[in-house]
């Protein structure tokens, strides 16, 4: 095990950071006032509802993160089953989901996006959908509705 050095990052890392933990703020309080309906957790890395029961090696179905107990106190740790820190993913991750959100638009409500994201787990498990490993991007788009951004429009 080792740690992670938050100096290595960019401000553009510490930016796509700041976003993503407002997204995953944004969901955990979703989540609190209809957790009764969905019983889902945010994935502490990606901060989209895909974790069943937190700290339990589950995968994330969007970012591929597996959920081995990590939280924001020991986010720097680099140790197995991931061999990355929780700080350098959530990084890669924010910083994938800035680039996807310049040309595409989430175009779903939390709930429909829990709703979404359970019926790709059950196509997982009924081998109709396959998680793409190569592309988080690609993932969230296979997962999620989504359409292009028109020119000019703000994020």
């Amino acid at each position: 095990m080792s740690n992670f050095e938050k100096s290595r990052l960019t401000a553009a890392d510490r930016a796509a950071l700041a976003r993503l933990h407002h997204r995953r703020r944004a969901v955990d309080g979703f989540l609190q006032t209809c957790n009764v309906i969905h019983h889902k957790r945010a994935c502490v890395a990606c901060g989209f509802p895909t974790i069943d029961e937190g700290s339990a090696y589950e995968m994330c179905v969007v970012c591929l993160w597996e959920d081995c107990g990590l939280d924001d106190k020991r986010e720097t740790l680099q140790c197995p089953p991931n061999y990355v820190s929780l700080v350098a993913w959530r990084a890669d991750i924010g910083a994938q989901v800035d680039a996807l959100l310049q040309t595409h638009v989430m175009a779903c409500s939390m709930d429909e996006m829990v709703r979404c994201i359970k019926r790709f787990e059950q196509r997982l498990r009924d081998g109709t959908a396959v998680m793409d490993t190569e592309s988080f991007a690609d993932n969230l788009k296979a997962i999620l509705p989504m359409r292009l951004r028109a020119a000019g429009t703000p994020r």
